[in-house]
């Protein structure tokens, strides 16, 4: 109910997918039929009733915005590519075409605000907690941490959410949570 009152029109499909990834992780074949039912029944609805879903008619229009944002971006990016230009680097450029809060696209985002070499730096953290994820991938905080990045992944390429603190906070806490579950497992036999 949530999301069709926000009328986050990349929110729904992300959800979807991603809870369809959590169902096939569990390999329960009866929560993924319905979801896959479930998945259709939505799909179709979005593409012909504009009364339950509102704005997806204006999705092409959207589209055509987005695609210029991220020409911007783009331009932004190849003047600071080296160093970025900072957080929020996107919103505080004022030569940009269309203004709005952020490149619409996590790696555009990402690469503006922290450029090339600010990437490199964090990169090393990410290879880490990898890592750290993979070694508990027989355990049920793995499939959670697989559906939400799959979520982050994916409302990223139209969306970046993730890098609003309210959002960044709730991922980076069950993500860092593996390295608690790991470091405790390692001290104590079961």
């Amino acid at each position: 109910i949530v999301l069709f009152l926000t009328e986050n029109r990349t929110a729904l499909p992300t959800i979807l997918i991603a809870t369809l990834v959590l169902s096939l992780t569990k390999n329960s074949k009866k929560v993924f039929a319905f979801l896959g039912v479930f998945t259709i029944v939505i799909v179709v609805l979005m593409f012909f009733s504009n009364k339950i879903f509102p704005r997806y008619e204006f999705i092409g229009n959207s589209l055509g915005t987005r695609k210029e944002i991220w020409k911007n971006a783009i331009e932004l990016f190849k003047q600071t590519y080296l160093f970025g230009s900072g957080p929020m680097a996107y919103q505080n450029a004022s030569w940009v075409t269309h203004p709005a809060n952020h490149a619409h696209n996590i790696l555009l985002d990402v690469l503006i605000n922290f450029g090339i070499i600010g990437n490199l730096v964090i990169a090393p953290l990410f290879i880490g907690l990898c890592k750290q994820v993979y070694d508990i991938r027989k355990r049920n905080l793995f499939r959670l941490i697989i559906a939400l990045t799959v979520v982050v992944i994916l409302h990223g390429m139209l969306d970046v959410t993730i890098l609003w603190h309210q959002t960044a906070y709730i991922y980076f806490s069950v993500l860092l949570a593996v390295g608690k579950v790991s470091t405790f497992e390692s001290k104590f036999i079961f």
